[in-house]
Parts: C-alpha cells; sequence; structure tokens
C-alpha cells in the first residue's frame, strides 16, 4: 500500500514522536487518528470515534 503513494518521507532515528508531528503537520482534515504496530482497526473504528468526539468529548483514545 505504502508503495501506491510517491511522497512518502521516512524519518530514521528520531522515534514515533517526530513521525506523529509530522503527519499532524501534513494533514488538512478535521479529524486525525493513527494505527502504531500493535493496534488493530476494526471496521466500525473510525465511526465509533467521530460519534464519542462530535457528541461527547474533544479527544477520543482508543486501544
Amino acid at each position: 500500500m505504502v508503495q501506491s503513494y510517491k511522497d512518502i518521507k521516512y524519518i530514521l532515528g528520531k522515534g514515533s514522536g517526530a513521525s506523529y508531528n509530522a503527519g499532524i503537520d501534513a494533514a488538512n482534515g478535521e479529524l486525525i487518528t493513527f494505527l502504531d504496530y500493535d493496534d488493530f482497526w476494526k471496521k466500525n473504528k473510525l465511526t465509533v470515534s467521530e460519534i464519542v468526539y462530535y457528541f461527547f468529548l474533544l479527544v477520543v483514545l482508543r486501544n
């Protein structure tokens, strides 16, 4: 999947925080989500996160 994107930039040796910050800086949407190596992406992840965000909270953290 990564190969289908031509503007991928690898950030090596700076930890995951540097990659997250670069992703946040490059984002242009209203919501941002991340997927770590030890996370599972369920079919309803975004739907549930959006419902919780819009109706109850300003930040959604799920594992």
